[in-house]
């Protein structure tokens, strides 16, 4: 009996005092002089970690022993001077049967010193309120990836000349061909459309602020371009038998078309072939390392190539189907901008 009126008179003197969920402070003081002992009920109703810390003024060791309140035998055990921590892991086996409980002991040992301090229990949240720290604790997304102003729809000025109007107006009409509502995603097998869609946007915003045409050469060279692409559009969309076909099917008489019908393309293949050595020989100044007017220009001539076997009856299985489909109302759009451009090829009106 004497061992717990001790136990009861030592414990009357710790202050709890909540400071957060699941989280409690005791205040401990051990006289000089004489050892004392103080117990602090400990409970878990979820699983996760228990830390008990605590922290003392003065020289003085003290022992702490984490004790199951069924069973004197201690489960954890540290001592020595101030801090000095305790961790326990609580399990769903240790929840089965209700909420885990135990007891701190704290021993002072002998000395002359006091020892004034704090102990800190903290027991395992609900898990809803771990879901609740992690989640406030996690970082926001990133925010939205900016679109580039080249891929975004933008007016003529109210006081633009007609001319630069209608090159705003193909511009916007490429830009909506190439990516429609959505600024960050484009098919493109070739790897020809963003990039002329920049040139082209940047080109129309010079002369929108500063009159700054490309060089001649450069509008000539696009107006030429933008004439055989029309040219083919031409062969792709003809109701003329002898481009669209079919072929007659007694064979003399389709050797016949065939050589009257090359001779009917002739003109769109030497332009092909043509605007392509314009390109390979460098002669476009600040064209000359555009790498997406060789790709377009690829992908035209592949597209030229499928609508001519096209109108022969051909068997569609080529390399040369999905370049035609997939981006040649592209490469007309691309087209109609650049012809619209190569208005600056005149004086201004």
């Amino acid at each position: 009996m004497r061992r717990l009126a001790v136990l009861v008179l030592c414990a009357a003197g710790f202050a709890a005092s909540p400071l957060r969920a699941e989280t409690s402070s005791y205040s401990i003081s051990a006289p000089g002089g004489a050892p004392a002992l103080f117990e602090i009920p400990l409970e878990a109703a979820h699983p996760g970690q228990v830390v008990i810390a605590a922290t003392w003024k003065g020289a003085r060791l003290l022992s702490f022993r984490v004790v199951p309140r069924q069973d004197r035998a201690a489960v954890l055990h540290r001592s020595g001077p101030s801090p000095q921590r305790v961790d326990m892991t609580v399990n769903a086996i240790d929840l089965q049967s209700g909420p885990a409980r135990w007891t701190l002991e704290i021993r002072a040992t002998v000395g002359r010193d006091p020892a004034d301090g704090e102990v800190i229990v903290t027991v395992p949240d609900p898990p809803e309120v771990v879901a609740a720290r992690e989640e406030a604790e996690r970082p926001p997304p990133p925010p939205p990836p900016t679109p580039d102003p080249w891929t975004l729809a933008v007016s003529a000025p109210d006081d633009a000349a007609p001319r630069l109007k209608s090159l705003f107006e193909r511009v916007e009409d490429l830009r909506v061909a190439v990516f429609g509502d959505d600024p960050f995603t484009i098919h493109d097998p070739c790897a020809w459309q963003a990039d002329a869609l920049r040139w082209l946007a940047e080109r129309r915003d010079l002369l929108a602020a500063k009159n700054a045409s490309p060089a001649p050469e450069t509008l000539l060279y696009f107006r030429q371009l933008a004439h055989v692409i029309r040219a083919i559009e031409t062969l792709r969309t003809s109701s003329n038998p002898l481009l669209a076909g079919p072929p007659p099917a007694e064979p003399a008489r389709k050797q016949a078309w065939l050589v009257v019908r090359r001779d009917a393309l002739r003109p769109i293949e030497t332009e092909l072939d043509a605007v392509a050595s314009i390109l390979r020989k460098r002669e476009l100044g600040e064209l000359s390392d555009a790498r997406w007017l060789a790709r377009m220009l690829a992908c035209a001539t592949a597209s030229e190539r499928s609508f001519e076997a096209r109108g022969r009856g051909a068997d569609r299985t080529s390399a040369d189907t999905d370049p035609s489909d997939a981006q040649w109302q592209r490469v007309v759009a691309a087209a109609a901008a650049f012809d619209a451009l190569a208005a600056w090829l005149e004086p201004s009106p």
